[in-house]
């Protein structure tokens, strides 16, 4: 079956580091720095060419269950090509180069979106009742929205909003670290 490439699967982005560190900007740099303490830097760096007819027929056909055999381990499953393949969770964050911890911590999935009131901190105090929207952002968060909408978070839809569980990933990488770790396979 041939699919339309058209509008499939976003196009595969990814962050140039070196060049951010080139700018020597204080706020690249502190985003930089967040996005490796938070164990995405280099996943948002990954560069590698998509085959966008398999990127469609994985999401198309991709489910997550357990394997009670095994621990009642999570396994995702999912057909390419019509063959039909299975990863174990802790397997996918090793191929994806996380570290093992990344299983054990918080999901934000679990999570509702957070509602508008909940993301003032991302405005200054003059600009909150544009909570929720990407005008009148901080520019630290700024720069990490428009970084997770081509990287993390790669989805259409109107670019004046920030996206539902964006504002989830965005509110975990305030400066404040305590209890702000995520699992980013969990996210992915």
């Amino acid at each position: 079956m041939i699919l339309d490439k058209a509008g499939i699967a976003s196009e595969a982005q990814w962050v140039n580091w070196t060049h951010m560190a080139d700018l020597q900007n204080e706020i690249c740099d502190e985003v930089a720095q967040m996005c490796q303490d938070r164990h995405i830097k280099d996943i948002m760096g990954f560069q590698h060419n998509w085959n966008k007819e398999v990127i469609a027929q994985f999401y198309a056909t991709v489910y997550f269950g357990h394997d009670a055999q095994n621990n009642n381990e999570r396994i995702i499953y999912w057909m390419t090509e019509g063959q039909r393949y299975q990863c174990s969770y802790t397997s996918f964050c090793r191929y994806l180069r996380l570290d093992a911890q990344d299983v054990d911590r918080p999901k934000i999935h679990y999570d509702l979106p957070l509602a508008a009131d909940q993301v003032t901190f991302m405005y200054p105090r003059d600009r909150v009742g544009s909570a929720g929207k990407v005008m009148g952002l901080y520019t630290y968060y700024s720069v990490l929205n428009r970084l997770f909408r081509k990287t993390l978070t790669p989805r259409d839809g109107n670019p004046s909003d920030i996206l539902a569980h964006a504002k989830n990933l965005m509110s975990r990488m305030q400066p404040d670290p305590r209890g702000n770790d995520f699992s980013v396979g969990d996210f992915i």
